[in-house]
């Protein structure tokens, strides 16, 4: 029996290949696209509520260190 030769793909399905290929490519894009939009999104947000966190943690820290100075005020008159 001989081996037949495989028939290499002609130009039309290389091409019908090819526009799959770009069609998946294209929705992928898409798909990155709006995940990058949505973190940008999420990014820009943070800017605006920073400044408040720092202010909470700056009061915060000052809290503590007044609740530092008092314990130890406490315990020098014991």
């Amino acid at each position: 029996m001989l081996a037949r030769k495989k028939m290499n793909p002609t130009l039309t399905e290389r091409m019908e290949v090819a526009e799959g290929e770009i069609g998946s490519l294209t929705t992928r894009v898409t798909e990155l696209t709006s995940s990058i939009n949505s973190i940008l999104g999420s990014l820009q947000g943070m800017e605006k509520w920073i400044p408040t966190v720092d202010l909470g943690m700056k009061d915060l820290c000052q809290a503590v260190d007044q609740d530092n100075t008092w314990v130890a005020q406490l315990e020098a008159r014991a």
